[in-house]
């Protein structure tokens, strides 16, 4: 607790000094301002909502590190790995809580945190179909990946390996790894890529799920700051040292790794017939204009994950922006 009473000390003294209009945001600029902003992606691991709950191991962490350095959490959905690196280059949120390959562009570009896991990719697969259990065996194969994703590059990269043959198919960045491996699993597609420890995670509840065959070695993956922010990535780096053996931190991984209602919330609209709370919205004003109204779901779907609650990069707040 001492180092973080020095930290928040050290923040209000440098920021009593003239802070010129380009100079980026650090520790000291948060602290002054009371707020922390990160920004990360929907997903099963990082951040979901449930009701009105923010909810999510990434999350979860985040608030903590926000309560140790004394300032408010503003959290922002981006809706792609490309849009999460953009809002960090444009100071438009100050780390990503969602853990980011460190591919050796992320490594040149941003500063990785101890916030990290190592993990592998792995094809996942109806569990319904003859299984794939060797990597020649994706030749004249379609593969769905999203388009600007690590799951791309390394499938493009194992495509070369072994001499070509695998089809890629490219999926919309807005979608959640999750939906996918539920496309795969309901027999819409018959194969995607993921992360291991998202992959297992997702096999608890999808039912119809293979995940066996690994497709890379483990690297790891970490929250990441901007370069010009090296106090925030030492206050991070210092505070995660503090909880990585604690009660807490075992609490949390029990909560959303080991187990997760994350799947539950999806089930809830998706497996049961209904798009989302707002169906009844949907078809009323969709009459009134004239459109079909699971076309206004979908819309609303992609830019906001019927969260409300949900920013865009340009400040529009609402389901549909």
């Amino acid at each position: 607790m001492k180092f973080y009473i020095y930290i928040i000390f050290l923040s209000l003294v440098f920021v009593g000094c003239s802070k010129k209009q380009d100079e980026p945001d650090d520790l000291a600029q948060i602290v002054a301002r009371g707020e922390l902003r990160a920004v990360t992606l929907e997903s099963a691991t990082s951040y979901y909502m449930i009701g009105d709950n923010e909810m999510g191991f990434d999350f979860a962490l985040a608030q903590n590190l926000a309560d140790q350095l004394d300032v408010e959490l503003k959290v922002v959905i981006a809706s792609s790995l490309n849009e999460l690196k953009q809002m960090l280059r444009d100071g438009k949120a100050d780390f990503a809580a969602y853990k980011v390959p460190a591919t050796r562009s992320v490594r040149e570009e941003f500063l990785s945190t101890n916030v990290e896991v190592m993990s592998n990719l792995v094809l996942v697969q109806a569990k319904n179909r003859k299984p794939i259990t060797n990597v020649m065996q994706l030749i004249d194969k379609d593969v769905y990946v999203q388009r600007h994703s690590q799951y791309l590059t390394r499938l493009k990269h194992l495509n070369d390996e072994i001499g070509g043959g695998i089809n890629i198919k490219y999926l919309s960045d807005t979608l959640t790894i999750e939906e996918i491996m539920y496309e795969v699993a309901r027999n819409k597609i018959p194969f995607t890529v993921a992360d291991n420890d998202v992959a297992e995670l997702g096999k608890k509840y999808i039912k119809n799920l293979h995940i066996g065959m690994p497709i890379s070695i483990s690297l790891p993956k970490a929250w990441i700051v901007r370069r010009n922010a090296p106090d925030l990535d030492s206050a991070i780096n210092r505070w995660y040292s503090d909880i990585e053996k604690s009660k807490y931190l075992r609490f949390m991984t029990q909560r959303y790794l080991n187990r997760s209602n994350y799947f539950n919330n999806f089930n809830m609209f998706v497996l049961k017939g209904n798009i989302s709370p707002y169906d009844s919205l949907f078809k009323a004003n969709a009459s009134i204009a004239g459109l079909d109204w699971r076309l206004l779901a979908a819309v609303a779907y992609n830019e906001s994950r019927f969260n409300p609650n949900t920013v865009s990069p340009n400040g529009a707040m609402g389901i549909m922006q």
